[in-house]
């Protein structure tokens, strides 16, 4: 098994240092035997809550199974497959896509750390963690006053209990003094991001060589301090464009760009839109998943020769 540390969560790993951006809440609850072909979500991280049924997902050629109580989780890019068993009880589950969030010792967007299979029993939490999902497909399905600020509570409390039950099952790995660094440097980037940040300064500021704080980065955190401060600046940009009206070149602004052409760049790489794209998208869909049932993600009009394409 790869060298894995975590810390106790009352430690600097594993605590949520920007909050999520929820994107998508789907339920399946009478489609037997259900199965959907390997998928992948680019940039946002999906959990699924398995309430009943019996199956299996399949990630990098290893089938995990699926059952009653499991939780299973999908960083961004992860390719996955869900499969269940048609001759066992109809499968009934919850799933979450959501984006935009930081946890620290991981890479933007990322709720499961390196090395750690994506399904695990939520154990003791299972019953919270299930009367949190109802409570929140509730609120989006009924859309009644404050309820989109009611869901994104209920989302970060789920995401807590999950790493709680990630801390409690490898609480036991010891802390790397390194990673301890890391978050300092993590938490030092997300309060200056905004600002003309060199890396050299940032190395200086904690009294380290830039080429070990490059090296230590793309290490613990698997990119470089670079990527990583753009990822911050991409991330908020898009939760601005979603609950804004402001124009673009103010977006970039605000984010840390001084000039409009390196963020339009830098966007459409990460996200494969341009940013006007992105907003016109979340501007016309809203958080349900058609028909209340979790359903493969639908065409969009650059899968049929359109020009738009989903972030």
């Amino acid at each position: 098994m790869p060298n894995i540390h975590l810390s106790d969560f009352s430690g600097p790993l594993l605590q949520i240092i920007r909050n999520p951006v929820l994107r998508c809440v789907g339920r399946c609850k009478d489609m037997k035997g259900y199965s959907i072909s390997g998928h992948l979500h680019p940039d946002a991280t999906e959990i699924l809550y398995i309430v009943r049924g019996d199956g299996s997902t399949r990630v990098g050629a290893v089938d995990y199974p699926l059952t009653p109580g499991t939780i299973a989780v999908y960083n961004p890019g992860v390719e996955h497959a869900e499969t269940f068993d048609p001759h066992s009880p109809v499968p009934y589950f919850y799933h979450l896509k959501f984006n935009e969030f930081v946890i620290s010792g991981l890479q933007p967007s990322c709720l499961l750390p390196g090395g750690l299979p994506p399904t695990f029993a939520a154990g003791e939490e299972g019953a919270h963690i299930e009367t949190l999902m109802k409570l929140l497909f509730a609120e989006v399905e009924k859309q009644r006053l404050g309820f989109d600020q009611i869901a994104q509570s209920l989302l970060l409390s789920i995401m807590l209990m999950i790493l709680r039950i990630l801390d409690a099952e490898h609480a036991h790995i010891e802390k790397a003094e390194s990673e301890t660094l890391i978050v300092q440097i993590q938490q030092y980037l997300e309060r200056h991001y905004t600002e003309e940040l060199s890396m050299k300064e940032v190395a200086d500021h904690f009294h380290i060589n830039y080429y070990y704080l490059s090296h230590l980065f793309k290490n613990e955190i698997g990119i470089s301090p670079a990527s990583y401060v753009n990822a911050l600046r991409i991330n908020e940009a898009c939760r601005l464009l979603c609950v804004s009206r402001l124009p673009i070149y103010r977006v970039a602004e605000m984010v840390g760009y001084g000039n409009q052409s390196t963020f339009q760049m830098q966007f459409r790489q990460r996200k494969g839109v341009s940013p006007m794209q992105y907003r016109a998208y979340y501007d016309h869909n809203d958080l349900m998943i058609p028909g209340t049932d979790y359903l493969p993600p639908a065409k969009t009009p650059s899968d049929e020769g359109g020009q738009k394409k989903k972030p």
